[in-house]
């Protein structure tokens, strides 16, 4: 995967709809399954990256004495850290010994990120990055804004390719995401049939409109 980061001084009174036409762009070329309204996720005031490439098994060192290797060859300066958590005798947690990539310098989030990803790659050492939601936030109750009934293929428009993906998927030729199948379940009773596909048929070549028979 890949993150995009746009940072900005000041929230503008259009807000979101510079979001959303920022977004429907990477949408338009299939990059995203989803996205979500203006604070939505993260806050941009408060959200963060935490950056740590984490093990709690001693035995692993051999693992990092080969990300040390490879720091020090693409990333110089980047060191591997080793060090004893506490532990927490209320939850019954003892001590354990972890491992950390320390940044020789500053890096924004999506730098943080795109390194993780590069050793995980690399490597097989899972990346441990969490970005924290703006109070009241949540993703839960956020809308999707590429939820749109019949546009299978989340290019926010209504074409014959939506018939078409519709239909490998019915077949199993093709997966869907929750959010591409939503949208194919016109019907709305859960699960995209030949039905749906027929329906958004009728909406692509304009016997009906928004999906409602005339």
């Amino acid at each position: 995967g890949r993150v995009y980061e746009l940072c900005i001084k000041s929230v503008p009174e259009n807000a979101q709809e510079l979001e959303a036409d920022l977004l429907r762009e990477f949408a338009g070329t299939r990059m995203i399954s989803g996205f979500y309204g203006w604070g939505g996720t993260a806050s941009y005031e408060s959200g963060y990256v935490k950056y740590e490439l984490l093990t709690a098994y001693p035995e692993s060192a051999a693992d990092w004495e080969a990300v040390q290797t490879y720091l020090d060859e693409h990333h110089t300066g980047d060191k591997v850290e080793r060090y004893e958590t506490e532990p927490n005798e209320d939850y019954g947690i003892e001590a354990q010994t972890k491992y950390r990539i320390v940044p020789s310098e500053e890096l924004t989030h999506r730098e943080k990120f795109e390194l993780s990803c590069e050793l995980w790659s690399l490597t097989g050492i899972g990346p441990s990055v969490e970005m924290l939601e703006s109070a009241g936030a949540s993703i839960a109750n956020a809308h999707n804004a590429l939820e749109r009934a019949g546009d299978v293929t989340l290019d926010c428009e209504l074409d014959i390719m939506d018939v078409i993906a519709a239909n490998k998927y019915i077949l199993g030729v093709d997966t869907l995401c929750d959010t591409a199948k939503k949208n194919a379940d016109v019907s709305g009773d859960g699960t995209p049939d030949a039905s749906d596909a027929l329906a958004i048929m009728k909406e692509v070549v304009g016997v009906t409109t928004d999906f409602a028979e005339s």
